[in-house]
């Protein structure tokens, strides 16, 4: 039956090349094969794996550390959570555990004692068969590899370090390294962009290392750059390592606080086809390791254990930023009056302008918490100060008319967490000091070991402003917005999982192309089936309906429209023997406002690892009216970089990753993706402009560990 399959799915990729335009044969084709395969239940131990199930749903927007998450699937990989050891936020960053099942398994290990195998989880109530089977491959009972009777000098020798060295360039020549009718070229530097990353990590008990990245267009040890990389980023992470300090972070560093309404730089806690993973959770603290140059602070934090039950934190970032610097004439004082409209996190550095924004912005920020931990209650006290050199001065407009304005921004937060029975009440009220407020209070119900609800409900004030907040919500910005949210998981059988989440909102005030209070809905099915590890699918529907202005209205006062938003996508994987995977994705889009666009993705992949080879492949067609009727997919990419990519307009996308284990130390990296276009000759806007119907971006990389 299983090479029945595997011939199916070849017949089909060469017949969905082939016949691509007509959109129909290759869903046949995977009614076809989801009809031939009948194995037993169980999941898939790659890494891309974990990653995609978590991110392919999430908006592309979100201000994620990506890289993140990465680097704690692949430790947690080679390094396994000690069950009998582990705590609640250490299973909560695994993301798929809902704290309901994560808290089951410390309250069953308090009860009962150290668990004895593996397969005692299945004795954890409130935990799932689908994530009992998803978390064996994180998780041992056996000996304990941490060395907690090391000292800090037989650390620094018993770590292990990694060197990371990545090249990455678009083949075809981009507008802004053109030159221009005077000979200049608007990008200062070559195409390239290089990145180098130094990590030491001891049991995640000591961490340190390096960042540096220099992006395409930017210069390197000329110029704007004599220093060489346009970015540098250090850390130096010390967890349970000092009497009385659980956490000591030096250098470049993240914070999440309660659910978001103040600081939170992880991920979780937002809508995605894991539609219960709504609460945020995770480490207060974490060592900065990624290219990202905006999403960080600078300085010093630490947590301070005063008892069992009183952890205090408390942080100091100082950095540069770059930001849209004005300098404003005055009669009543010497010299100019500095204020800034807005703060770039691009990080790009690559002309005049951007240049002559780098680092004019000097941003203080300070703060702290204060947790109280007495099962089942959890309750803390949060503060964030921000303090800037300049005062903020965004423009004048009706949308920004409650924004904060000035050089001091301040904002405080109780956040909660309660336990009862299989209960999880949880919930964060926030305030700044220009009068603005911000409410989250949600619930995780465990109906029982198959069924789970979730409900969530936010209110965010139009005057509530917080630069570093980022919690639940539709809009990226946490205020302007009150709605409900409501998820269920069903897990019929070991075969069948049945998911929905509905969600209604509204803005009492003006928004980006919304001249008017205006509501909006979305919900999201997806029905999966898995009969055994090697075969997986799901069918998934997501609807969203917003309002938003009427394009080229004419009159003084904007109308706004109602527009619908339809997706619908059938996915599946096939793992034909050890070394061979096949996937292959169907989604389909229709937008609605005045009038109709519709969008169609194809996509065939082919998965290829050995012990010292790994290759994975994609072919993909894509045909989609507008930009509004756009898709997105997640796409394989090399270790410690990702790829979200949206289709529009018609045209093929094939991209190939190699991975090369040389010896036990060093591993080779190649990627090479290209997007070739039918309907248009130019891709891109600005001086990223490319003309002509066609994208090439390679990547290199060498992994050394040691």
């Amino acid at each position: 039956m299983l090479i029945l399959s595997g011939k199916i799915y070849l017949f089909c990729m060469l017949m969905t090349v082939q016949e691509a335009l007509h959109h129909i044969k290759p869903f046949i084709c995977s009614l076809l094969l989801a009809a031939t395969i009948t194995t037993s239940y169980g999941q898939s131990t790659s890494l891309d794996d974990y990653i995609e199930s978590i991110i392919e749903d999430l908006d592309s927007d979100l201000n994620f550390d990506f890289n993140t998450l990465y680097e704690i699937y692949e430790y947690r990989l080679s390094n396994p959570i000690h069950l009998n050891k582990t705590t609640n936020d250490e299973l909560q960053e695994l993301l798929f555990l809902s704290d309901i099942e994560s808290q089951s398994i410390i309250e069953y290990r308090e009860e009962h004692g150290d668990f004895i195998s593996i397969y005692e989880l299945q004795a954890v109530p409130n935990l799932s068969l689908k994530n009992i089977s998803r978390l064996s491959d994180f998780i041992t009972i056996g000996k304990d590899g941490s060395q907690y009777q090391q000292t800090f000098a037989e650390m620094l020798k018993s770590g292990k370090h990694e060197i990371f060295i990545r090249n990455e360039q678009t083949l075809e020549r981009v507008k802004g390294q053109t030159k221009d009718d005077n000979g200049e070229k608007a990008f200062e530097g070559n195409p390239s962009n290089y990145y180098l990353r130094y990590r030491y990590n001891t049991d995640n008990r000591l961490r340190f290392g390096f960042t540096a990245e220099k992006d395409a267009g930017e210069t390197f040890f000329r110029r704007s750059n004599t220093t060489g990389f346009d970015f540098y980023s250090f850390h130096f992470h010390l967890k349970n390592v000092l009497k009385g300090v659980k956490d000591l972070s030096i250098g470049d560093y993240t914070l999440n606080f309660g659910q978001g309404l103040t600081v939170h730089n992880s991920f979780g806690g937002t809508k995605s086809a894991l539609v219960n993973s709504i609460k945020k959770n995770g480490q207060i603290i974490r060592p900065y390791s990624s290219r990202g140059e905006a999403i960080f602070l600078r300085g010093i934090a630490t947590t301070i254990d005063v008892s069992k039950a009183l952890d205090v934190t408390g942080f100091v970032s100082y950095k540069n930023e770059d930001a849209n610097i004005s300098f404003i004439d005055t009669t009543d004082t010497d010299g100019l009056f500095v204020e800034f409209s807005s703060i770039r996190q691009d990080g790009f550095h690559r002309t005049a302008s951007e240049i002559e924004d780098e680092n004019t912005l000097r941003r203080l920020t300070t703060g702290g918490r204060i947790e109280l931990s007495a099962f089942p209650l959890k309750i803390a006290g949060n503060i964030v100060v921000d303090n800037f050199e300049s005062s903020f001065n965004p423009q004048n407009t009706v949308a920004n008319l409650f924004r904060f304005r000035g050089n001091t921004l301040l904002n405080t937060s109780i956040d909660y967490s309660y336990k009862w029975k299989n209960v999880n009440l949880f919930g964060e009220a926030a305030y700044s000091n220009n009068s603005g407020t911000a409410q989250l209070y949600g619930a995780l119900i465990a109906l029982n070991r198959k069924a789970d609800i979730s409900i969530l409900y936010r209110n965010y004030s139009r005057e509530y402003q917080s630069l570093l907040a980022n919690a639940f919500g539709e809009s990226s910005r946490v205020n302007n917005e009150k709605g409900i949210y409501v998820g269920f998981n069903y897990e019929a059988s070991e075969k069948w999982q049945f998911s929905l989440y509905f969600d209604q909102w509204e803005n009492p005030w003006v928004r980006f192309r919304v001249d008017g209070p205006a509501t909006g809905t979305e919900y999201l099915a997806r029905l999966t089936y898995t009969p055994g590890y090697k075969y997986n699918s799901y069918l998934q529907y997501r609807y969203e309906r917003k309002e938003r202005n009427l394009s080229g209205n004419e009159t003084p006062i904007d109308i706004l429209i109602p527009t619908k938003l339809h997706r619908w996508r059938f996915n599946q994987q096939i793992q034909l023997n050890r070394k061979f995977e096949l996937r292959n994705r169907l989604e389909f889009s229709l937008f609605e406002d005045d009038e109709r666009s519709g969008g169609l993705l194809i996509a065939q992949d082919v998965f290829y690892r050995t012990r010292k080879l790994n290759l994975s492949s994609r072919i993909a067609y894509f045909n989609t009216a507008d930009f509004d009727s756009r898709i997105y997919a997640f796409e394989s990419d090399l270790l410690y970089s990702f790829s979200i990519p949206f289709f529009s307009n018609e045209g093929f996308r094939f991209y190939i990753n190699s991975k090369w284990k040389i010896n036990y130390n060093l591993t080779a990296e190649f990627r090479i993706a290209r997007s070739q276009f039918i309907d248009i000759n130019e891709i891109g806007s600005g001086n990223n402009l490319i003309s002509g119907n066609s994208r090439t971006d390679t990547k290199v990389q060498l992994r050394y560990k040691f």
